[in-house]
């Protein structure tokens, strides 16, 4: 990967000109981000939460929190997406076994 370098235990951004996150949140939601990264009863929820976690807390780049999380980076930035339209509500979304089939 071109884009970190190593350096000690951690990975530093090798890209200076990274975009800031177009919007802000307070840190009341930082915190219920926290706290339902843990407690939310799904597990794949609770990913989703965490990879929204890393960007608003740290603003970390979505490649690096797709490999924290297991998740592909191009989800990472759906559900950052997500979050920012729907906020939190839109972390909960299931739409698997959704599609019916006439068979």
């Amino acid at each position: 990967m071109g884009f970190y370098k190593k350096e000690g235990q951690f990975c530093k951004n090798q890209i200076t000109n990274m975009p800031t996150l177009p919007f802000k949140i307070s840190k009341a939601e930082i915190e219920k981000l926290s706290y339902e990264r843990y407690e939310y009863p799904q597990p794949l929820v609770q990913k989703r939460i965490f990879a929204v976690y890393l960007k608003m807390e740290f603003n970390y780049i979505n490649r690096l929190i797709g490999l924290i999380t297991g998740l592909h980076y191009n989800m990472v930035a759906f559900w950052i997406k997500m979050y920012k339209e729907k906020g939190f509500t839109g972390l909960l979304t299931n739409n698997y076994g959704t599609n019916k089939s006439e068979l």
